[in-house]
């Protein structure tokens, strides 16, 4: 199959080989089809946002577990759940976004930035 220069057509970018795309073929310079495989392009979108995420990370299930038997019964300063966080070996960022997830209030007590997991 041969590009028709008389229809429309796009250029490619970036594809080792492809000049022009066409009816969704790539076709080289001398028009020439050399892919019958639609182009690798990415859908444009309105936001750069990420999609939400229809589950819950394993991270933040470990993280809010671990919150949960850490915080259960008694509020925790800040720099000794800090601790306890790298003792298991969870990213305290991690930590921090599972406890917006949860019903965790934070309050000062002195100098001091106290977790407490408030149970419904």
């Amino acid at each position: 199959m041969k590009l028709d220069m008389n229809r429309p057509k796009g250029q490619v970018y970036g594809h080792s080989s492809a000049i022009y795309e066409q009816d969704g073929k790539l076709f080289d310079g001398a028009g020439v089809c050399i892919s019958d495989d639609e182009p690798e392009t990415k859908p444009v979108s309105k936001s750069s946002k990420p999609e939400p995420a229809e589950e819950t990370p394993a991270a933040s299930v470990d993280c809010m577990k671990f919150l949960a038997e850490t915080l259960h019964g008694a509020a925790m300063s800040e720099t000794k759940l800090y601790k306890a966080c790298e003792d298991a070996n969870l990213n305290w960022t991690d930590v921090k976004n599972a406890a917006n997830e949860m019903n965790i209030r934070k309050y000062r007590q002195g100098s001091a930035t106290m977790w407490k997991l408030m149970i419904e």
